[in-house]
C-alpha cells in the first residue's frame, strides 16, 4: 500500500497523516483501514486456505504442500489487496466520514439516531 500512495504520490508528511486518513504501521506510511483491513486479509487468507490446503506436490517440492502453500500464495495475494485498497479505500473512507458529521451535523436528532443504532448492534450481539 506504501508503494502505491507512493507511486502515486499521496503521501502527506507526519503532520497531516491524520486528517488524510494515513498513518504509521510498523514504520511504514499506509491508509489507516483499522480493523477492516484484519477482517480482508483474514478473509482472503480464508478463501486461499479453503481452496488450496489439499494441494500436493511430488519429490523436493513436497515440502511446500498443503498449508504451506497456502503461507506462500498468501504473500503476493495480500501484496494485490494492499495495492487495490490503496485504490478503493479512500472513497470508502470518505463516505464513512461524510456520514459521520452528517450525522453529527443533525443536533438533538443525530445524538438519537447514534444511540438507536448503537442499541441496536448491542442487542444484536447478545442474541447471536
Amino acid at each position: 500500500m506504501h508503494q502505491v500512495l507512493n507511486l502515486s504520490e499521496r503521501l502527506v508528511p507526519a503532520e497531516e497523516m491524520q486528517i488524510s486518513g494515513q498513518a504509521i504501521v510498523l514504520n511504514v506510511q499506509v491508509l489507516e483501514m483499522g480493523v477492516f483491513a484484519g477482517i480482508l486479509i483474514g478473509a482472503l487468507v480464508g478463501v486461499l486456505h479453503n481452496k488450496y490446503c489439499d494441494t500436493e506436490f511430488k519429490g523436493v517440492l513436497s515440502i511446500y504442500s498443503g498449508h504451506h502453500f497456502v503461507a506462500i500464495l498468501a504473500i503476493p495475494s495480500a501484496m494485490i489487496l494492499g495495492a487495490l485498497a490503496a485504490e478503493f479505500w479512500p472513497i470508502v473512507q470518505n463516505g464513512i466520514t461524510a456520514l459521520a458529521n452528517g450525522i453529527r451535523s443533525l443536533g438533538d436528532f443525530g445524538f438519537l439516531i447514534y444511540g438507536f443504532l448503537e442499541r441496536s448492534l448491542e442487542l444484536r450481539d447478545k442474541t447471536l
